[in-house]
């Protein structure tokens, strides 16, 4: 199983970079570090990626920064 750490999500790169990641590699995990003033973004965006992928819900977690 690999892992990622990447920054950006949710915003437009990161959002659809996450999305394409998932699809490419059914065993990947992501963690994402996500602006305080972001998190409510995140969250939304990482719902709907649930919605399309429901595998991605265990494999996708989040921190935030100050």
């Amino acid at each position: 199983m690999s892992k990622l750490f990447i920054t950006g999500f949710p915003g437009f790169v990161g959002g659809r970079l996450v999305r394409e990641l998932f699809k490419r590699d059914e065993k990947l995990e992501i963690l994402a570090l996500v602006q305080q003033k972001f998190l409510y973004a995140a969250e939304t965006l990482r719902g709907k990626l649930y919605d399309e992928m429901p595998s991605a819900a265990s494999r996708m977690h989040s921190c935030s920064a100050i």
